[in-house]
């Protein structure tokens, strides 16, 4: 007969596999967390964050384009006074899919929008109120919040501005 303390007796064996499973599983966890919290900005993809005010006008009249400019204009100086754009957005951009959202556009990529508003969205200043800019659906004024520019995009921003000597590009700003 064995004593209560030796090892091998039959009833003081103890499986301790689950607890070396919990661990491993709580250890990869972990790694993942960690690997998750430590990448950076995504290199590989480019896209931003947009946000805008729209004012529509009709294309071929003069008044009317007056009055969008106008309002424009006026919605402009508001943002400079430091009202905010997502309230301005809510109740005077005409663009029914981002004005109840503020203006959001969400994030996007280049050649999404229109022309003008898409050289701004990839020339601009980041988290700066553009000018006024003008497309064939009306007046913008456009809010790049927050961009990623892929490596690849880079290396091409680069060399272009080595060959043609850092030419400016047009952001499509106009007047009526």
């Amino acid at each position: 007969m064995g004593w209560k303390s030796d090892p091998a007796a039959p009833g003081d064996v103890k499986d301790r596999t689950k607890l070396l499973w919990f661990g491993i599983v709580g250890l990869c966890g972990a790694m993942l967390l960690a690997l998750w919290l430590s990448t950076g900005e995504d290199t590989t993809r480019t896209r931003a964050r947009v946000k805008h005010i729209l004012i529509r006008f009709t294309p071929g009249d003069a008044a009317d384009r007056a009055r969008a400019f106008a309002q424009i204009s006026d919605i402009k100086q508001w943002l400079n006074d430091g009202q905010s754009f997502e309230s301005i957005a809510k109740d005077y951009s005409n663009d029914p899919k981002s004005s109840s959202r503020g203006g959001d556009l969400g994030w996007v990529e280049p050649e999404e929008l229109t022309g003008p508003v898409d050289q701004f969205v990839w020339s601009g200043e980041e988290n700066q109120v553009s000018g006024i800019i003008t497309t064939q659906f009306g007046y913008h004024l456009v809010w790049v919040t927050s961009r990623s520019i892929s490596d690849t995009m880079k290396y091409e921003r680069d060399l272009k501005e080595d060959v043609l000597g850092g030419e400016d590009d047009d952001t499509g700003n106009e007047a009526p």
